[in-house]
């Protein structure tokens, strides 16, 4: 897939802005520097728990895509940061959503390659082991001749992307886009080493059954929702 592809430069030349080396600095050889619950840039904090993110640059560092970006997270106790992302190389990243759902800090991660592909992912990671548990929502390599999208990718549509975990760690997702737009309410369920792919629970293009992404509620035994005009609607798992 094109969000992975390997850089072409060979033997990688590391560098971590987020752990204090100035701009324009050139990048060692040697393994990257091993952050901190205080490295890198904050994007949650919240009662003592941190995510933040470090931004790595493969060389050439001039060279469009060298930046690639890993994301850790920290809570008291804990006395070395949590991986619970790893960006891809030659790829823009983009981390939103991030929220907690009792001892889980959900997240949506939106991947687009350079050239071309892209990714949305929905997922969580336990603050109590570090667990992470993730699942595609939206991929794509590009569009064929025939302006198709590629079969057998989930396909949630995902220009807005709204999340409720449960407490045994099944996800229920509310998301919104296309053209025309769309919008679905699906639920990934919680597999050995990832979510499930997404099990559609509603889907709808008319505008008066429109999503209020807001609100997506799930419990042991339903997901919950309400329209944009404030009806109430429910599936069970």
């Amino acid at each position: 897939m094109s969000l992975r592809k390997q850089s072409p430069t060979g033997v990688a030349l590391i560098t971590a802005l987020a752990l204090g080396l100035p701009a324009g600095a050139r990048a060692s050889s040697g393994p990257p520097v091993k952050p901190s619950c205080r490295s890198g840039r904050t994007v949650f904090h919240h009662d003592g728990i941190r995510a933040f993110v470090v931004v790595r640059f493969e060389a050439p560092r001039s060279q469009e895509g060298s930046e690639y970006k890993t994301f850790y997270v920290c809570r008291p106790g804990w006395r070395t940061p949590r991986v619970f992302y790893k960006g891809a190389h030659f790829a823009r990243e983009s981390m939103e959503g991030l929220r907690l759902f009792g001892q889980r800090l959900g997240f949506v991660d939106y991947s687009s390659g350079v050239q071309s592909g892209s990714e949305v992912q929905v997922g969580w990671v336990d603050l109590r082991i570090g667990r992470v548990r993730t699942a595609v929502i939206n991929a794509s390599e590009g569009l064929t001749e025939g302006n198709e999208k590629e079969p057998g990718l989930p396909m949630v549509p995902s220009d807005r992307v709204k999340f409720a975990i449960a407490s045994d760690g099944t996800v229920a997702v509310a998301g919104e886009g296309g053209e025309p737009e769309e919008w679905e309410v699906c639920l990934l369920p919680v597999e050995l080493h990832s979510l499930g792919k997404p099990r559609q629970l509603f889907l709808t293009k008319a505008r008066q059954e429109a999503v209020d992404l807001d609100s997506i509620a799930i419990d042991r035994s339903t997901v919950k929702w309400r329209s944009k005009k404030g009806v109430s609607a429910s599936a069970p798992r």
